[in-house]
Order: structure tokens, then C-alpha cells, then sequence
């Protein structure tokens, strides 16, 4: 989403993310972890252009946009006594992903909330 004094141009871009993390136990309740992220860009599609800000019905523009992403991730998990897992991420991109020249850079940028159960296997 884009904002500006008039309007909100919205855009949407996903890659297929894949992140390798290390993990520190700093209890057994709490854990940290960090680590890169590699991103393959599986579509990019917007109801304006991308440079001229011109509105128009929905179109593709994976072309416009590079098709890796690379940054790194760091996040908190905490898990109760019961297994509940609450966890927190947040990704920074490093990469310009855009292929536009004279444009600011264009990183993605990330939080995830995640909730989760520990199931437990005997």
C-alpha cells in the first residue's frame, strides 16, 4: 500500500520465501533466532503503474520487479507450559526488488504474529 495526501494505491507482490534460521534457547520458554531469506517472486500485480501512478483496471507487472529477494530475519517464539507457542517475526529486505531505474529503492519489509500448538509424539 502505497499513501499519499489524495489517495491509496494498492499494489500486491508475493515471492515463495525460504529462510534458514539459528536458533538460540535462551530458556526452555523462550527462544531466539535469526538468520538470511531467500525470496523467488511468484507474481507482482497493481491497479496503477508502478512509475507513473496512472490508475487502471488490475494488471500483472512481475516483469517490473526482480524476481529474488534477499534479507535476513530475526524473531522470538514463546512457549507456555501447556504448548502453546506465540511467535514473532520480522523480515528486513536488503535487495532492491524493483527493476525501474530513477525510482527510490524498493525493499520488502515484514512482521508476522503467529500462534501455534506443540504436539507431542511418544
Amino acid at each position: 500500500i502505497v499513501k499519499t495526501a489524495s489517495e491509496e494505491l494498492n499494489f500486491d507482490i508475493r515471492y515463495f520465501s525460504i529462510p534458514l534460521m539459528v536458533t538460540y534457547d535462551a530458556t526452555p520458554s523462550l527462544h531466539v533466532s535469526a538468520g538470511p531469506q531467500v525470496g523467488f517472486l511468484m507474481c507482482a500485480k497493481s491497479e496503477y503503474h508502478p512509475v507513473t501512478r496512472e490508475r487502471f483496471d488490475e494488471q500483472h507487472y512481475t516483469k517490473a520487479y526482480k524476481k529474488t529477494d534477499f534479507g535476513l530475519n530475526a524473531g522470538v517464539d514463546y512457549e507456555t507450559q501447556k504448548g502453546l507457542i506465540f511467535g514473532l517475526n520480522y523480515y528486513l529486505g536488503l535487495a532492491d526488488i524493483s527493476n525501474f531505474e530513477g525510482v527510490a529503492p524498493t525493499k520488502n519489509r515484514s512482521l508476522q504474529l503467529s500462534i501455534g500448538y506443540r504436539f507431542e509424539f511418544d
